[in-house]
């Protein structure tokens, strides 16, 4: 081979070396942008986090508990961390909830919730007098908040502050209810929270899940009809 095309075939393979680094690079930074690192330490927050309600529950003994449950996955050196977390996020002087609430873990449900005979109803006229949207709604049936907290007290209209399209529904015994339904702003993933209102009777019921979205929390112990579209809706809509 002479010099001219040695030279040639040269060039050829550096510039195939600089374009391929360039492109693994380009490939792991395009994978670091889409698929971050999620840190033992973001795991254990989100672990405790997810307790909260539970604590609220039963506090007593629940956080040594945890501790022990979470150190069983993240093991001992992570121990100061975890402790950490419990301890600041389930503080000390929480009074244990008194609001009726049945717990209902989520993968129990599944293809085991029907409506009975209840259906969805998307009614206009309805919807231009109580309210499209829980902010409308809140607004013009102030009655509604009153009506919430009743049966779960540390409700704050902000739980539904994205709020989805309501929804009018006639139960077989003749009853009409309306469902609002949002989350947290800038917190959707495990913040939801739906609320069944009954029209005659200023009843609410209320579903919130969890922040894993592994339970649903039901307060307000609604009969069967109510408890099954509050399900239903959350599972599947």
């Amino acid at each position: 081979m002479d010099m001219k095309k040695y030279s040639i075939v040269f060039s050829a393979l550096a510039l195939a070396a600089v374009f391929g680094v360039a492109k693994a690079e380009d490939n792991a930074n395009t994978n670091g942008a889409t698929c971050p690192v999620v840190s033992a330490e973001d795991k254990i927050e989100k672990k405790v986090d997810a307790a909260k309600i539970d604590y609220s529950l039963n506090p007593g003994g629940f956080r040594e508990k945890l501790i022990k449950e979470i150190v069983g996955t993240f093991g001992q050196e992570n121990l100061d961390k975890i402790g950490y977390f419990v301890y600041t996020m389930l503080p000390d002087g929480v009074e244990k909830v008194t609001d009726r609430v049945e717990v209902v873990t989520v993968a129990d449900l599944k293809e085991r919730i029907t409506l009975n005979g209840s259906y969805v109803m998307t009614d206009r006229e309805l919807a231009k007098k109580f309210g499209a949207y829980f902010f409308q709604a809140k607004a013009r049936n102030p009655q509604i908040i009153g009506a919430i907290q009743r049966v779960k007290s540390n409700f704050k209209p902000e739980d539904l502050g994205v709020s989805f399209y309501n929804k009018f529904i006639q139960l077989d015994d003749g009853r009409m209810i309306v469902l609002l339904s949002g989350c947290t702003p800038h917190n959707c993933g495990g913040t939801e929270n739906m609320v069944a209102y009954d029209f005659a009777g200023g009843q609410a019921y209320v579903l919130e899940e969890n922040s894993d979205s592994t339970k649903a929390y039901i307060f307000g112990n609604p009969d069967a009809g109510i408890r099954n579209i509050l399900l239903y809706e959350y599972l599947y809509h």
